[in-house]
């Protein structure tokens, strides 16, 4: 248990209405929690982790598995209503619904009974838990008394969850929303992957679509389950949250109405026999009726297309480096070479920008060149800088959607010849500094479902670089670092892209004591600036910029590691 703020005692003599929780770091969770504490009620949330995002809006965090029957007994905190928002929420079939919807929808009944029998029991359950009999032909949107025919085991799951609430014996009340979006969704759920493929070449981009989803914003959906819980009327009741109906062809357009697209039907008698997830785009499967709701006081603020804009917006950015992100755009190294070519490149897209350098003559005048950034001087081989930087109002004020990490150093020399501070410095600037950084970042935009981060390494990664150790391991581990770290949060729409330039015409070699070869083609931090922006819009991971860069590459690769070393001592000696 991170926190205890509010004991049981305290909480009987609170007179807010107080509310628990579960799956409050996810989408709708998290969502509903920002809900609740904007009107004044106490809300406490039990998480498996550790949530940054969390404990700044005022909800007091319990970590713990609700499979854990001793997080009862460790339990110190009272609520009125219980929220049970936590499960696997992706469609699909799999054994593992049994575990994430059914067991521990028992466990979070026994918690609830065990605290306060009186709680009412608001049960976040899915249109997943009704679908259609194969023989019902969708001309009629699914309501309260429509028969349940799931057709996974995550509607199955869903539907024997309900039956465990019904049975529980505690005042409860069901909501089964359809389509729900709104920031903060999965890039891999329903309607993102659909723009996705909307702005793609994929196959059903080329044809309009007569399947009709019934769609929800979030904030409406949090606004009706905040709705049931004050409502008496609402107890030991089941409803539909629905929206608004769009077909996919209407949606398709939405994203991308510049794309020529075919009508497609399927007659009914066929849809009949198709798979539910095919019929679903022939037929208005997936169209309810919230109108139960409704009749109790709760009314939709948003309709699908309000709902579905600001999440097109965000594909469209993930998907395009030119259009502007919400929030600020950080860039490293930005007082001269390749960082200072992104942020000029950058400045007429972006009207956040943050801009760090350790010059301080180098910041002042690319401020003159860009007078509506903000610049800042920093030492990023000081860790304490960093960490206090880390917390200042110029890093914290405004989310930060973009970090382009250029700022790298390197020394040339035989690695027992160089001082020790030399060592430290590179891996300070070149690795740790990223580390904080990225680590500083990434919460927020895996939470906001957007970010780009750019590592720029070097061609020195791909082999051991004598008389140059410490800043080729450094490259080195940026490259196993970054492609690791892209491949965990690529499911939460942050990019992060390891650029590889080979020789740029930069300031580095003569810092970094390099030799420049007579006659030698080193390429323009212009030129490596576009490559790195292309290939965000692209969404490549790792980048090999340049054709020496690339030959390194697979010389490392079909070369004996002991012949490479040796080969490159020999080139290093020589040449640089």
């Amino acid at each position: 248990m991170t926190k205890q703020r509010t004991s049981l005692k305290a909480n009987q003599q609170d007179q807010r209405k107080s509310a628990l929780i579960t799956g409050a770091s996810g989408f709708i969770g998290f969502e509903l929690a920002k809900k609740l504490i904007q009107e004044d009620w106490q809300v406490s949330a039990i998480v498996r982790r550790a949530d940054p995002m969390l404990e700044p809006l005022g909800v007091d965090v319990v970590i713990g598995d609700l499979l854990d029957e001793k997080l009862q007994q460790r339990m110190q905190i009272c609520f009125d209503v219980v929220f049970h928002c936590a499960g696997d929420a992706q469609f699909g079939n799999g054994p593992q619904y049994q575990h994430s919807n059914v067991e521990i929808t028992k466990q979070v009944l026994a918690l609830t009974k065990s605290v306060n029998s009186e709680a009412k029991f608001i049960l976040l359950s899915s249109v997943g838990a009704v679908d259609r009999n194969w023989s019902d032909d969708c001309t009629q949107p699914l309501d309260e008394s429509t028969a349940c025919h799931p057709t996974t085991d995550y509607g199955q799951s869903k539907q024997e969850a309900e039956r465990l609430v019904v049975e529980s014996g505690l005042r409860y009340t069901i909501i089964r929303p359809t389509m729900v979006v709104g920031e903060g969704m999965r890039t891999n759920s329903h309607f993102r992957q659909f723009a996705k493929m909307a702005l793609s070449h994929h196959p059903l981009n080329f044809f309009s679509l007569p399947g009709s989803f019934s769609i929800i914003d979030v904030r409406d959906l949090v606004a009706g389950m905040i709705h049931v819980a004050e409502h008496g009327q609402a107890d030991n009741e089941l409803y539909f949250v629905a929206g608004s109906p769009m077909t996919l062809g209407d949606f398709f357009k939405m994203v991308n109405p510049k794309r020529r697209r075919l009508p497609l039907s399927v007659p009914r008698f066929i849809r009949r026999f198709m798979p539910f997830k095919l019929k679903a785009l022939f037929a208005s499967c997936l169209v309810a009726s919230d109108q139960k709701l409704r009749d109790i006081g709760w009314q939709p603020n948003f309709t699908a297309e309000d709902a579905l804009l600001p999440m097109i917006e965000v594909e469209k950015a993930l998907s395009d480096i030119v259009r502007v992100p919400v929030g600020q755009t950080v860039v490293t190294g930005a007082g001269s070479g390749l960082g200072r070519a992104i942020a000029l490149k950058l400045a007429p897209m972006r009207e956040n920008l943050l801009l760090l350098d350790k010059d301080k003559q180098a910041l002042s005048q690319l401020k003159a060149e860009i007078p509506h950034a903000r610049c800042h001087q920093i030492d990023l081989s000081n860790q304490d800088e960093i960490e206090s930087f880390l917390k200042a109002d110029s890093w914290t004020t405004h989310p930060i959607s973009e970090l382009f990490m250029c700022a790298g150093i390197g020394y040339r020399g035989d690695f027992s010849s160089l001082h020790n501070d030399a060592h430290q410095r590179t891996f300070s600037v070149n690795l740790l500094a990223r580390v904080s950084m990225m680590s500083a970042v990434l919460d927020q935009m895996m939470k906001r479902k957007f970010g780009r981060i750019l590592i720029v390494s070097s061609s020195s990664a791909f082999q051991p670089l004598a008389l140059m150790a410490s800043y080729a391991a450094s490259n080195a581990a940026l490259i196993m670092l970054g492609e690791a770290v892209a491949h965990e949060v690529r499911p939460y729409g942050v990019h992060v892209q390891i650029a590889c330039p080979g020789g740029m015409k930069t300031n580095f070699q003569r810092s970094a004591n390099v030799k420049e070869i007579e006659g030698e083609k080193l390429m323009l931090p212009e030129e490596v600036a576009d490559h790195i922006l292309n290939g965000f819009s692209s969404g490549k991971t790792t980048l090999l910029i340049s054709s020496r860069t690339k030959m390194m590459a697979l010389m490392a690769r079909i070369l004996p590691r002991a012949i490479s070393v040796k080969l490159w001592a020999h080139l290093m000696g020589r040449l640089r």
